[in-house]
């Protein structure tokens, strides 16, 4: 999954790296989790980035803060340009998996709020719900466009097909 420009500093890439170990990478910098993630289970992610340089940023695994294995330093400037993307980023680097749920936020979050909320759909109850930049879902069910759920009339774009489930990520951990 990626987002922003595709633009040193700007653009966002989710993926796993070659051991399954969940990555984040904005253009040249990155930092990488110790969890290995594709081991047949359902797993929530999350990143925490209060600003700076992307070796600041925080991974979790199931709510539980990650250690970071690799890193490499890049300033991380997204502005308030988004081009969501689902499924592969602008250079083929696929998420081999499903997704569900995905939520973007213009403030970091806290452990707490993180592993208190990663079951839930976001509601206004949510601490920092004024801070939701987008929020999809992933409940369109079949097609090549995911609308956003809290407003704001962004769309993000699925590419090379989805397969689409009924099943919901939270259901997992029911």
């Amino acid at each position: 999954m990626s987002w922003g420009q595709n633009v040193a500093g700007k653009k966002w890439l989710l993926r796993l790296d070659g051991s399954g170990k969940f990555r984040v990478e904005v253009a040249s910098g990155w930092i990488t989790g110790t969890t290995v993630v594709n081991d047949g289970n359902w797993h929530h992610l999350a990143v925490s980035f209060g600003g700076g340089d992307i070796n600041t940023a925080q991974l979790y695994v199931d709510g539980q803060l990650e250690t970071i294995s690799t890193s490499g330093s890049r300033v991380v400037n997204t502005g308030d340009t988004f081009n969501v993307r689902f499924s592969r980023g602008i250079h083929n680097l696929y998420w081999e998996g499903a997704i569900s749920n995905v939520r973007i936020w213009n403030d970091s979050l806290s452990q707490n709020v993180i592993s208190d909320w990663m079951y839930k759909d976001i509601d206004p109850t949510h601490p920092k719900y004024s801070n939701i930049s987008a929020s999809f879902p992933l409940n369109e069910g079949a097609g090549y466009s995911v609308s956003e759920a809290t407003g704001t009339g962004m769309t993000g774009t699925v590419y090379n097909g989805g397969n689409w489930t009924s099943l919901e990520g939270k259901d997992h951990f029911k």
